[in-house]
């Protein structure tokens, strides 16, 4: 049984405590504080600007994601219950289209800041969402929707 801060097993929920999007928080607060300290500018100015596009299509993601959650009655949070297994709108595309939308909000404001520190950091929350929080919720959902979680996953791929 794993007891790290971002799990704790739980009846009714994923046992995820530490709210997943704290970790994009850390990462632009970190890599800013890294961009100080050793300032390191590699991105031009095209690929700068792109950082909008991108911070727009995460936000526009999370929001349907959301919206798909409120509509079927469902929690929103990693530690309130599951209540409906979401397999409509960006959930046929995607298991996690909140987290793939935190990322792209997160990666397109490292991009708009030209800041390198958080693209690389950002690598690093994907891996932790990814290992520590996402497969909490998977085996909370597989657990409480059992076959037709299942075969969810077998239909529809984890990020893209």
């Amino acid at each position: 049984m794993n007891h790290s801060p971002t799990f704790v097993p739980g009846p009714d929920n994923s046992g995820v405590v530490f709210p997943p999007p704290l970790w994009y928080v850390l990462g632009l607060f970190l890599g800013s504080g890294l961009q100080r300290l050793w300032p390191m500018n590699l991105l031009p100015s095209t690929v700068r600007a792109a950082g909008v596009v991108v911070i727009v299509a995460g936000f526009l993601l999370g929001f349907m994601a959301i919206a798909a959650f409120r509509k079927h009655g469902t929690s929103v949070t990693p530690g309130g219950p599951a209540t409906a297994l979401v397999q409509t709108g960006v959930y046929r595309f995607s298991r996690n289209p909140m987290y793939l939308g935190l990322s792209l909000g997160y990666f397109g404001f490292a991009l708009l800041l030209g800041n390198v520190w958080m693209l690389w950091l950002g690598a690093v929350i994907v891996v932790i969402i990814d290992r520590r929080v996402i497969t909490a919720e998977e085996r909370y959902l597989s657990r409480i929707f059992g076959p037709a979680y299942t075969s969810y996953t077998t239909r529809v791929r984890r990020w893209v």
